[in-house]
């Protein structure tokens, strides 16, 4: 059983089979990440396909100082192939989910031995839906660059993915109003 750590998350989402458990079972850690959004899930996975062009977090370390577009962009539907944060995305269903699966040759895969999340959508109430975040890491036998994974992932991951999540939520309620 892995090792699970969660912010924003209700106990029966820690319980829930997600997409990423498919690509990438048997993780060492499971970070779970999740926040309640006032827009419909399809305005919500508008901007969740937008994380193919820029990441949603802090612009001046995610994104080298470029801005995240605050509009949305006339993107192509989302494909297995694409580009997705630090890897490609692996599997994806319209208005429900996009998964995908870490590099191999990237910077992180020397910190990682793999990693991958699913960023997952579901209808919650009357007007508002849950954007549920699990990232499945799996780590190598060695003590150092498991904690220094770990670490990365519990706190910087959990500083960014809060920014990210908190400005995705954002722009699809404002979306959503500007529907109205």
């Amino acid at each position: 059983m892995p090792r699970e750590y969660a912010w924003g998350v209700f106990p029966t989402e820690l319980t829930q089979h997600l997409p990423i458990d498919d690509e990438l079972p048997d993780p060492t850690y499971c970070f779970f990440r999740g926040i309640t959004i006032r827009a419909p899930r399809s305005m919500v996975y508008q901007w969740l396909s937008q994380l193919r062009v820029a990441p949603y977090s802090y612009d001046f370390v995610d994104n080298l100082g470029g801005s995240s577009p605050k509009h949305l962009l006339d993107l192509p539907p989302v494909r297995i192939g694409d580009r997705f944060l630090i890897g490609k995305v692996t599997a994806c269903e319209t208005d429900k989910h996009i998964t995908g699966l870490m590099l191999q040759d990237s910077m992180w895969s020397k910190v990682f031995d793999n990693l991958g999340g699913t960023y997952y959508l579901y209808d919650h109430s009357s007007g508002t839906c849950r954007l549920l975040v699990k990232l499945n890491a799996r780590l190598g036998d060695r003590l150092i660059k498991r904690w220094f994974a770990v670490g990365i992932l519990r706190f910087g991951d959990l500083i960014m993915m809060m920014k990210q999540l908190r400005t995705l939520r954002d722009l699809a309620e404002s979306s959503a109003r500007n529907l109205r």
